[in-house]
């Protein structure tokens, strides 16, 4: 995904430099067939991220439903059993849509939580259309976009008006909050 090639990973990157040496970073997405690796790209991706200490764990993408709450539920107990087993010292999800995993990582695990690229993604999909404002879909990211933002020990969010409409939209004042220019 181009997003990932270009937003995510330099921050990763950035991340690991600054980490201790021998620290790992897990990065965790998830494909959407039309964008998934080929084999031999991901054992080439994988390879080279891991001579960074950069794991890639690329789950599939499905669109919100049965399919993908299961998979979801399966993804979950995946990385808790990894947070765990690799002594993870801190969950830093991308987006809502990923914070919602982290939330719910954060919470089973007792991980600190940081949200980074902080940005409402319930509203926008009414706005367009794609979700209607009493379906489960909508229902569940802006209860999860919420809890979120109230659970992470540190906001970064896209814009500096997002702490506003924190306050506004979830009745929540994001702790140490920040915004990228």
């Amino acid at each position: 995904d181009a997003l990932i090639q270009t937003y995510t990973l330099p921050y990763v990157r950035l991340i690991q430099k600054h980490l201790p040496e021998g620290s790992k970073v897990f990065l965790v997405t998830q494909e959407q067939p039309h964008l998934a690796l080929s084999a031999t790209e991901k054992q080439e991706a994988i390879a080279s991220l891991k001579a960074e200490n950069i794991h890639l764990i690329a789950f599939p993408y499905f669109r919100f439903g049965a399919k993908a709450i299961w998979a979801q539920l399966n993804n979950l107990f995946f990385l808790f059993r990894l947070c765990k087993t690799e002594r993870v010292s801190e969950i830093h999800p991308w987006c809502t849509p990923a914070g919602a995993i982290g939330y719910l990582l954060s919470v089973l695990t007792g991980l600190p939580l940081v949200i980074d690229s902080l940005e409402p993604h319930a509203e926008p999909m009414l706005e367009s259309g794609t979700w209607q404002a009493n379906s489960l879909a909508f229902r569940l990211l802006f209860f999860l976009e919420k809890r979120q933002v109230k659970r992470a020990k540190t906001n970064i969010a896209c814009v500096a008006k997002m702490k506003k409409y924190c306050q506004e939209k979830y009745g929540v004042t994001p702790k140490d909050f920040h915004w990228k220019p």
